[in-house]
């Protein structure tokens, strides 16, 4: 599966991370703790100016199963089931936060060393479906996503994408099948 295209929420990521991730003017501190039997516990906290947020997540993994909770300084409670390999080349989380009852999702992937595949469906009476492909290789990828609202009946999201990992990486691989030296 490490062939295939990335999936299309991480067409660009990279760049998106470089500009924004851990990015802050406070002062942050992180304790982790991992026990042997496969719990994780990580404190974190920022504090910025007279504010200062929080939070305390624990992960436990067994087997194909991973449970992930996190508690932050405003009582909400997020939730993660993660479950791999359902079925072949399949992965499927269940999100949810305590007291937001409008905020379940089910998100299913499947990985193909071709294609991938995302699909989300919210949890509510109403619910707002995404559905996301990608096709290509590991270096060159082409893809797509479209949102659509059951509540209004319309079609609010509607992007692509095109994924290039270096241009070099690209022609090299295009040498090697073609049997170029």
């Amino acid at each position: 599966m490490a062939n295939g295209p990335a999936p299309f929420p991480e067409i660009g990521k990279k760049a998106k991370d470089l500009l924004n991730k851990d990015y802050n003017f406070g002062h942050k501190f992180t304790l982790s703790m991992l026990s042997d039997s496969g719990m994780a516990l990580t404190a974190t906290g920022v504090k910025s100016n007279q504010f200062f947020l929080g939070d305390i997540s624990t992960q436990y993994k067994s087997g194909k199963t991973t449970v992930d909770v996190k508690v932050d300084t405003r009582s909400n409670v997020s939730t993660t089931i993660t479950t791999n390999e359902i079925f072949p080349r399949t992965r499927m989380a269940l999100n949810f936060k305590i007291p937001d009852h409008k905020s379940g999702k089910l998100d299913v992937q499947y990985l193909h060393p071709h294609a991938a595949i995302n699909s989300s469906i919210g949890l509510t009476p109403t619910p707002f479906l995404e559905l996301a492909t990608t096709i290509g290789t590991k270096e060159l990828s082409f893809g797509g996503e479209v949102g659509f609202d059951t509540a209004s009946a319309s079609f609010i999201k509607c992007n692509a994408g095109i994924g290039l990992k270096s241009l070099i990486s690209l022609l090299h691989s295009y040498w090697v099948t073609k049997g170029i030296r």
